[in-house]
């Protein structure tokens, strides 16, 4: 299983935000999407768990 957050978070190990987010930019959300095997399921629409990131 991989399990991919679209977060952008404050990382301890560098000491800085990290944009971990793919799904936000449409231009890399279809280059992230396009390297997926065929077998493997991407959700077209996420779920609601919080407030979206500003």
């Amino acid at each position: 299983m991989v399990n991919w957050f679209e977060w952008n978070k404050v990382e301890p190990e560098v000491g800085a935000a990290v944009d971990w987010t793919v799904a936000e930019d449409p231009d890399i959300r279809s280059a992230f999407t396009a390297a997926l095997p065929e077998w493997y399921r991407f959700a077209a629409e996420r779920d609601e768990c919080g407030e979206p990131l500003s």
